[in-house]
């Protein structure tokens, strides 16, 4: 598989990288955030946070002028298994839980925390789920200036270890957000803003 800065560069020329951030789960303490997260999972808050430090890194920015896209390779599984276990324990389908439990609760919980109101997809797509989005946010700023891609899972407890012997390419991913900003070239130098080589992206997808 040719790494990813090389098929970015085939897919549009003219998308440059501008911002990478990254969110560990071991850093975020659910009951110490602001009363706006009291019902986010982990995932959702992870992403919102994430995405929120890449808008910092942007003030100049309009959010008008950007579109996301969320990658989950397995979703919002922390619901999924409080929604069965909640079901199989009550026989009550809490509608609650369910509603969390669709992989795109995370983008819905991120974009209304961080006031964006651009196009906005989930993607999921195995362990392609990475280079997928990659594809979507350079064809997404045929329409939209800046795309952030924001790349998210959660899975904890005794599940843990089943998930990262089956599915090798998931040590990088698992309880951790990484965000990446593109830009078009034609309205990059219009805010001022700096690029990296799309090289730092082959290490999140490759």
């Amino acid at each position: 598989m040719p790494p990813l800065s090389s098929l970015a560069s085939e897919i549009s020329p003219m998308a440059s990288l501008i911002a990478i951030e990254t969110v560990e789960g071991d850093e975020i303490d659910l009951n110490k955030l602001e009363p706006s997260f009291r019902k986010a999972t982990l995932s959702m808050a992870m992403t919102a946070i994430c995405c929120g430090k890449i808008l910092e890194s942007i003030p100049s920015v309009p959010k008008t002028d950007i579109a996301m896209v969320m990658g989950s390779h397995f979703g919002e599984m922390e619901s999924s298994f409080g929604f069965l276990k909640y079901f199989r324990e009550s026989g009550i389908q809490r509608p609650i839980l369910f509603q969390n439990s669709l992989h795109n609760s995370t983008l819905g919980f991120a974009t209304i925390q961080t006031a964006l109101v651009g196009p906005a997809m989930t993607i999921s797509n195995d362990r392609d789920t990475a280079r997928t989005c990659v594809e979507c946010a350079h064809d997404l700023l045929l329409i939209s200036p800046f795309v952030m891609v924001c790349l998210c899972d959660v899975i904890r407890g005794p599940l843990t270890e089943h998930y990262l012997t089956t599915f090798d390419f998931f040590h990088k991913f698992n309880n951790r957000a990484v965000a990446f900003l593109f830009g078009r070239s034609d309205v990059i130098a219009k805010f001022d803003l700096k690029t990296l080589a799309t090289s730092s992206l082959d290490v999140w997808l490759t």
